[in-house]
């Protein structure tokens, strides 16, 4: 999707956006009769899809479900009881957030961060045609937990930049000794720990759940609401001290995040902010074009 002119209108770039935004006005009016093309009743494929003309069955090309899936330990989580897709990110709550799926089905493997062995299903596990299904069908919740940008970088900084061990086997080179150092050698050590969290084509999001660090508490309560499952996480003792610790990180990387060398990192790359700005610049009804150094400019969408 781009803006085009001064703002006044969205125009789409791709047969598939333009078809996202006329498959979900169908959908309000049309409920729940998305064709599903494996479920049980698969063999009546030919009798639903007449609901929707055959131009409105939508797909996602290769390249749409090779960024959905993701690859290696990356891809996001999925919960068939509760039909939820997970977007997770690195270094933002991605400990807290496997344990917490992990507990609401069940699961008490420890080894948290390893496919295979920590008991959670994974879209990379999927066909292509079973999550096209999932992603088009608004019975199933999406959603993805992002970080301030800065602060997900400075955290990366003190937890892996300065880690010698860390460092060896992320960039194959010793600990960092200063921000400004880590600043410089992330442009070139590309790694998922400070990668862009956009893990969706940007049309999708507009009917993704997006929740933040600050706001880890609420999001988690509301998420749990929405897919039907009523724990609380102060029921949940093992998640207690995740919470503490992502709070007192966000304290001490607030202290530092006006630091020059991290505006300078984003200033040239506004595709770290879309994601973390997103939700409110559709709430508002705006679109937010992040200039370097910080500056927001508000324009309204029409």
């Amino acid at each position: 999707m781009r803006i085009s002119g001064n703002i006044k209108k969205i125009s789409y770039n791709s047969v598939t956006e333009k078809a996202v935004e006329k498959y979900f006005t169908v959908s309000t009016i049309l409920k729940n009769t998305l064709v599903s093309f494996n479920g049980p009743d698969s063999h009546n494929t030919g009798k639903n899809i007449s609901i929707l003309s055959q131009k409105d069955v939508l797909r996602l090309t290769k390249q749409e479900l090779r960024q959905i899936k993701r690859s290696g330990t990356s891809s996001p989580i999925v919960v068939r009881k509760y039909k939820l897709i997970f977007f997770w990110n690195e270094k933002a709550g991605c400990t807290y957030w496997k344990r917490l799926l992990q507990f609401i089905q069940g699961l008490k493997n420890k080894d948290v961060h390893i496919p295979g062995r920590n008991g959670l299903t994974y879209l990379t596990q999927f066909k292509d045609n079973e999550i096209t299904d999932m992603m088009f069908n608004d019975t199933w919740t999406k959603a993805v937990f992002v970080r301030e940008p800065r602060e997900r970088v400075l955290s990366a900084f003190l937890e892996k930049g300065l880690n010698p061990a860390r460092m060896r086997d992320m960039c194959r080179r010793p600990a960092v000794k200063s921000l400004s150092e880590f600043i410089t050698l992330i442009k070139t050590c590309k790694d998922v720990h400070w990668s862009s969290q956009v893990k969706l084509p940007r049309h999708l999001y507009k009917y993704t759940w997006i929740g933040k660090m600050p706001d880890i508490n609420t999001f988690t309560e509301n998420l749990l609401t929405k897919i039907g499952n009523c724990y609380n996480i102060t029921m949940i003792p093992s998640l207690k001290t995740l919470f503490l610790k992502c709070m007192l990180m966000i304290m001490m990387c607030l202290s530092l995040i006006r630091n020059t060398s991290i505006k300078q990192l984003f200033a040239s790359d506004n595709a770290f902010f879309f994601l973390y700005f997103y939700h409110e610049s559709r709430r508002q009804n705006t679109i937010l074009l992040i200039l370097p150094y910080d500056t927001v400019v508000q324009e309204p969408v029409t």
